[in-house]
């Protein structure tokens, strides 16, 4: 944990959104979502199943690139759905 620099609250970050294991799978949606296209489709459905796949055949533990709760429980894909939905929500898009 850290202090923030303006409003002194503490704050905990891991960069969940870039490095749990099911970040992809959610970005990817997110893209497609605003893009419609056949590729960003693609890139939708291949990630999600490779995230079966890998959740299927690896302990989290072992994953590489992969974020847990400090305890070394599950962080899990709803809280990072939420950062992304955030995210999404909050981002600017210049043309």
């Amino acid at each position: 944990m850290i202090t923030h620099p303006v409003t002194h609250d503490k704050v905990w970050f891991n960069h969940t959104q870039v490095f749990h294991v099911a970040a992809s799978a959610i970005e990817y949606e997110f893209i497609h979502k605003r893009q419609h296209r056949m590729k960003t489709l693609w890139y939708s459905l291949l990630s999600k199943a490779l995230l079966l796949l890998k959740k299927a055949t690896t302990p989290s533990i072992n994953m590489s690139m992969h974020k847990l709760f400090g305890d070394g429980s599950e962080i899990p894909d709803s809280y990072v759905r939420h950062i992304e939905e955030v995210i999404w929500k909050n981002m600017v898009i210049f043309p």
